[in-house]
């Protein structure tokens, strides 16, 4: 039996790097499968700030590509589709 598999995106707010005043926002990506007691976490990406960027100035990421692209497309609500 195959588990099914989602993408779970969120950010956080981190402090600035040292010199720096502030807090800055971080995106992560979580590759997430479904058990009986839940989703569990079984691994974790951090996107670059300039994807973003890119993603809502041109509509695309600029080349970039998620590591968890390799186990199929995943839409609007995270759960991958082989």
């Amino acid at each position: 039996m195959r588990w099914p598999l989602r993408v779970y995106a969120f950010t956080k707010n981190v402090p600035e790097a040292p010199g720096y005043l502030g807090r800055t926002e971080v995106r992560f990506q979580q590759l997430q499968v479904r058990l009986p007691i839940g989703w569990v976490t079984i691994d974790e990406e951090e996107v670059p700030p300039h994807v973003m960027i890119s993603l809502g100035c041109f509509g695309d990421t600029g080349g970039w590509v998620s590591k968890f692209a390799k186990f199929g497309r995943f839409g609007r609500d995270g759960v991958i589709a082989p």
